[in-house]
């Protein structure tokens, strides 16, 4: 007879593997299969339920990825009177992981541009600080189809 704990794993693995599977024999899913994935991680009666005890953390300190300002409630969407909870149990350990992978920090002012085949969003930030968005689309073409416009 499988314990519980094993029997968890078990399912997760196979959970998983299915996942996989439908991404593979379908690309588009991927956007939605990390997705899925990704809110697993706060969802209490989803695949975090099949965790061992072992993997359990417990933690003092806000769990939100925001806090409000009086440092009282946490919320993991960005919301006005709330900022960055710098004080994560696993902030800094995300903010390397995102440098590593983002490779730039931007800073208020800069102008990014980027090519619009990259997966790209943007989250409006209700805090304190005003925020802006421009959208264009650019297209480089020949002189030779321009030179007579």
């Amino acid at each position: 007879m499988l314990k519980a704990n094993d029997a968890n794993i078990k399912a997760t693995k196979l959970i998983i593997e299915k996942i996989t599977l439908a991404v593979a024999n379908n690309p588009e899913l991927a956007a939605g299969a990390a997705r899925l994935l990704e809110g697993q991680t706060n969802l209490t009666k989803s695949l975090r339920s099949l965790t061992t005890l072992s993997v359990i953390e417990i933690s003092d300190k806000p769990q939100g990825a925001y806090i409000s300002e009086d440092g009282k409630k946490s919320s993991n969407t960005p919301e006005k009177g709330y900022v960055l909870n710098r004080d994560h149990p696993h902030f800094e350990e995300a903010e390397d992981y995102a440098d590593e992978k983002m490779h730039y920090r931007p800073t208020p002012g800069d102008l990014v541009i980027f090519p619009g085949y990259l997966e790209h969003e943007f989250v409006v930030d209700h805090g304190i600080d005003p925020f802006r968005f421009i959208h264009f689309n650019i297209q480089a073409v020949s002189k030779e189809i321009v030179k007579d416009v």
